[in-house]
């Protein structure tokens, strides 16, 4: 209709959400569905790499306390069997998370560094 391919909206999307550290809506990350992890990504960055308190990121970023704090807390687990040296497959039988999703969380670390400590 407006003559752009829909990966090069995609595209478009994700590099306004990384610029501006915020989640465009679409049905993928409200409803937490498919691959993408831009929210839980945005959501780690504010709280372990900024230093937010979860009741900040939670307003943030339109999320429940519940959700961040699940999200930070699946983060942690990970970043913690990772210092272990765990291999994904182990990490995500340790932890209940799903291969795919140990995996996106081992690329945020490799990608955004180790977080800082909480205080």
């Amino acid at each position: 209709m407006i003559g752009v391919s829909a990966s090069t909206i995609s595209s478009y999307v994700r590099e306004h959400e990384k610029e501006h550290k915020i989640a465009v809506p679409r049905r993928g990350n409200i409803h937490d569905l498919g691959p993408t992890l831009t929210h839980k990504r945005i959501i780690c960055v504010k709280h372990y790499q900024e230093g937010k308190s979860i009741e900040q990121t939670a307003r943030e970023t339109n999320h429940s306390v519940a959700a961040v704090t699940r999200y930070t807390n699946d983060f942690k687990r990970v970043l913690t069997c990772l210092k272990e040296g765990w291999d994904f497959m182990k990490v995500s039988s340790a932890t209940g998370l799903s291969h795919s999703l140990v995996k996106e969380y081992i690329n945020l670390i490799k990608n955004n560094g180790e977080p800082q400590e909480e205080n």
